[in-house]
């Protein structure tokens, strides 16, 4: 079990280590049964990509570029849909995310990192990945990615676990 207890309880920091379709498969895990979800700073994020995640596009709100408003931007969002992804950002001061974080405490919103975040519960990474339908000729469509992902963090999701998965 990679999640601690197999969920994300709300008022979480979860970071994806960057990549995408992990970012993308947290917040429909925590996003499952909820009335929303938005994303913040990620203008390749494709809604196709969403839904085939598992994350309602007719439920998501997409802000490109919030420009330097980013952190008014986000604790809105935060207070506003439960579950909230936001682009890799170069370095968030650590009061900004303390404020933040209390935001998600008293919404009980998910805030899913794709890169590094002050304080984040649960940190993921994908260590190993290989594509999977292309024929060894460079034929075929591709069927999925399998990839090992690395969970570490703090409390319950202290004791580092992996687990082999498909992602999109």
């Amino acid at each position: 079990m990679l999640l601690p207890g197999g969920l994300i309880r709300p008022g979480t920091v979860v970071c994806a280590g960057g990549d995408g379709p992990l970012a993308l498969e947290l917040a429909a895990h925590a996003a499952a049964g909820l009335a929303g979800w938005a994303a913040l700073g990620m203008p390749d994020l494709g809604v196709l990509a969403a839904a085939d995640a598992g994350l309602d596009p007719l439920l998501g709100l997409l802000v490109d570029d919030p420009g330097t408003a980013w952190a008014p931007v986000l604790s809105l969002l935060l207070e506003a849909v439960p579950v909230v992804l936001v682009g890799a950002a170069e370095h968030v001061p650590d009061r900004i995310a303390r404020r933040l974080g209390a935001v998600m405490r008293r919404s009980g919103s998910v805030l899913v990192a794709m890169g590094e975040w002050p304080g984040a519960e649960l940190r993921l990474q994908v260590r190993e990945a290989r594509w999977e339908g292309v024929g060894l000729d460079g034929t075929g469509l591709l069927h999925g990615r399998r990839a090992t992902v690395v969970a570490s963090g703090r409390g319950s999701a202290a004791a580092e676990r992996s687990v082999e998965m498909w992602l999109p």
